[in-house]
């Protein structure tokens, strides 16, 4: 059975080809025999280069038994796949039924539908069979492209109607594989959701400083601020339903600050005031004056260099609200879910004692759907991404990032989880590995609370990684030389400069932070003289 797959835009691209090695892969889990085999899908990138391109997917139409359109919100709409899609349909209407396999299909065309529901289609779309990118609606498609009816299965699954014995586990197998690549297309880069975005803030508004601004047309600058944000407005539900949820969270800190930066520049410039030349170029404007419109501009292009710099995205979509949460109260709180997230997520991955260890709540979380636990959800972000990604947090500027990093060691080491292969799967450190590393992790965040002299950084990332210290120091560290106690001496001689550097780093207020490192310098104090002796 051979399919064409259609697209268009980035993420439909990278919908159809997880499609085409997942029919692919079908194949083999599902042991087809090869009258029911799916052939190489076509793609248009199979097209050789040079050949002209009507004429070829015209030929590949002609041998094709079936068409699949990946529909994505962003081209449901789109001329071109209205065209294509009609284009196909006329090709298949004229062309006779296919009779290449020992059985008789007639060419059809279905669209998958990703990130949207059938009702969602117009046009002419509407009046094809539309399956949603979900388990549930997989799974019929290929039944039904396989000839398993589902309607007619008996009670005993061990005993099916059709010729073909339907493997569940080989299917499962397979969607687990095609849930983890449509998971890296669920959103929709940012750029491409907001047209010209960038372009938005090229004008001196937001580019040129108010001291600088020799024209002294305010009000020009106002209006300018006025129609960003207004024309941002007509976005917001798109960004919500299209991109990361980060990145809808940093766009209404964006509108906020916008609404702020116009607000302040009518409150303090609405009047055209005129200011004169003063030293380097700047205008003799009231210190205050300038100080509090530059904030409200500095706040409008760290939003927008939040949202276009790649390099600067969260590894946990909490984190730009995180950091905006004003209580330490709002802050545990979210860190506390996160906590319980990460003690199922170990359970379901092989801890010890397994969900045996889960409290009733944890096991069966009242705000989460029922469903298996062997079917992979690309809808859903996983409590701890692969371990390339979860390395990534480890280094990152944001508080919660870095946060979950050490409070997932940290609850790792309280529930006794493990495994072997912990780092190269899960990014986890184990052993000696993490008593090493956790040295680094304070050297490093007292780097970056010292680097900032002027401003009151979170301690939160530091305290958890003081907790993942104390842990080992009272616990002992298990390697694969079984557990021993404390941490080696050429630890707490490492670690001991860094703990008394953060007992002076609030200038002897007695903070958690503080009281814990002064009980660890305590304790190691003691380890290494009683080794010395």
């Amino acid at each position: 059975m051979k399919f064409f797959l259609c697209w268009s835009g980035a993420r439909s691209h990278n919908v159809a080809a997880a499609l085409r090695n997942f029919l692919l892969q079908l194949n083999n889990e599902l042991a087809l025999p090869e009258s029911l085999q799916f052939a190489p899908p076509f793609f248009s990138e199979n097209i050789e280069k040079g050949l002209p391109w009507f004429q070829a997917v015209q030929d590949e139409l002609e041998s094709s038994d079936a068409a699949l359109l990946s529909i994505t919100p962003e081209n449901a709409n789109s001329p071109w796949m209205h065209y294509e899609a009609g284009a196909i349909a006329n090709q298949f209407s004229i062309s006779p039924t296919k009779t290449k396999t020992s059985r008789t299909l007639k060419a059809r065309l279905f669209t998958y539908l990703f990130g949207m529901e059938a009702g969602d289609l117009t046009g002419p779309l509407k009046a094809y069979q539309s399956t949603a990118a979900t388990f549930t609606d997989t799974r019929a498609l290929v039944r039904q492209l396989l000839g398993v009816d589902i309607k007619a299965a008996p009670v005993d699954a061990s005993k099916p109607v059709t010729r073909l014995e339907w493997n569940e586990g080989g299917f499962r197998r397979c969607w687990s594989t095609l849930a983890v690549r449509l998971q890296c297309s669920r959103s929709q880069p940012f750029c491409e959701a907001v047209n010209g975005f960038e372009e938005k803030f090229l004008r001196l508004t937001f580019q040129e400083p108010v001291a600088l601004c020799h024209r002294q047309a305010w009000i020009d600058r106002i209006k300018g601020c006025h129609e960003v944000r207004i024309d941002l407005r007509d976005y917001v539900e798109r960004v919500k339903d299209r991109c990361r949820p980060y990145e809808a969270e940093l766009y209404q800190q964006l509108l906020a600050a916008l609404d702020g930066y116009e607000m302040t520049m009518h409150a303090y410039l609405v009047t055209e005031r005129r200011f004169e030349l003063g030293e380097q170029g700047q205008l003799t404007m009231p210190k205050d004056v300038q100080w509090v419109c530059e904030s409200r501009r500095h706040i409008v292009k760290d939003a927008v260099a939040a949202l276009l710099d790649p390099g600067r995205a969260p590894v946990f979509d909490e984190s730009p609200a995180f950091d905006k949460l004003e209580t330490f109260a709002e802050k545990k709180n979210t860190i506390h879910r996160k906590s319980a997230a990460i003690r199922v997520w170990m359970a379901q991955h092989g801890s010890v004692g397994g969900h045996e260890r889960l409290s009733p709540q944890e096991k069966n979380p009242a705000d989460a759907p029922p469903r298996a636990h062997d079917i992979q959800d690309w809808q859903t972000s996983p409590t701890l991404p692969a371990a390339d990604e979860f390395g990534r947090a480890r280094m990152s500027d944001w508080d919660f990032d870095r946060v979950v990093y050490y409070l997932a060691h940290l609850e790792c080491l309280r529930q006794g989880f493990q495994p072997k292969e912990g780092y190269q799967v899960y990014g986890i450190l184990t052993g000696r590995e993490l008593e090493a590393s956790v040295c680094a992790w304070l050297e490093d965040e007292v780097q970056k609370i010292g680097a900032s002299p002027t401003t009151r950084m979170s301690r939160l990332p530091l305290y958890y990684a003081l907790s993942v210290l104390k842990y080992l120091v009272d616990q002992g560290v298990s390697d694969k030389n079984g557990a021993r106690p404390g941490v080696e001496a050429s630890t707490a001689h490492r670690v001991i400069p860094v703990l008394n550097d953060i007992v002076r780093i609030d200038g002897g207020e007695r903070s958690q932070v503080v009281r814990t490192a002064e009980s660890l310098l305590g304790s190691l104090a003691n380890g290494v003289a009683d080794t010395a002796a």
